[in-house]
């Protein structure tokens, strides 16, 4: 249903349009010609956006991590934050107590969560790094996502001081990984 709003939308700023040139046609071949090369600008510019936005997906692995399975993901998490200057572990595939990486900065002990999913993540991988917090004696929790959470993950986490990382951070933190850039996480 949102989609079909989405193309309401394109498609009802495009009919007004046509009139205008038309009348602007008709009217004035001047305003034409100025609307018609307006129309060809913008044009341009969206299809520089398009590609520009279609090259940093493909620089940061957003698609590859689609196709991982869940270790693959988690382990592909690891070289990413080694090289954004974490020293990285990423623990045993069963029975990590909740963290599927642990994170150090030289400061700060992070326990990290990983969730390849197709679907929007839940409460249960907050939990999973809350309790992991106390069993590493981690001062930070992220859950690292390739896809969305539910608005209960959200608060939850929120409650907790929990950090998550949705797809979006997770390509930006690939570019940038990708660039070798240090951390700024």
């Amino acid at each position: 249903m949102a989609k079909q709003r989405n193309k309401q939308k394109k498609g009802g700023i495009l009919g007004p349009f046509l009139v205008l040139l038309l009348i602007a046609y008709v009217t004035s071949k001047e305003l034409f010609t100025w609307l018609v090369g307006l129309s060809a600008a913008g044009l341009a510019l969206y299809l520089y956006l398009r590609m520009r936005q279609r090259g940093q997906l493909r620089r940061s692995g957003i698609h590859d991590i689609d196709m991982m399975n869940g270790h693959e993901f988690e382990a592909y998490l690891g070289v990413m934050f080694t090289a954004l200057g974490y020293q990285t572990q990423v623990t045993k595939g069963s029975g990590d107590f909740g963290a599927d990486l642990v994170l150090h900065d030289g400061e700060e002990k992070i326990v990290v969560q990983a969730k390849r999913y197709k679907g929007a993540v839940g409460v249960s991988a907050v939990q999973e790094v809350v309790a992991a917090r106390s069993y590493y004696e981690a001062d930070g929790m992220w859950v690292i996502t390739n896809s969305k959470f539910t608005k209960a993950a959200q608060e939850l986490a929120q409650a907790n001081g929990v950090v998550l990382m949705d797809r979006q951070k997770l390509i930006r933190l690939g570019l940038q990984a990708n660039r070798g850039k240090r951390r700024a996480v």
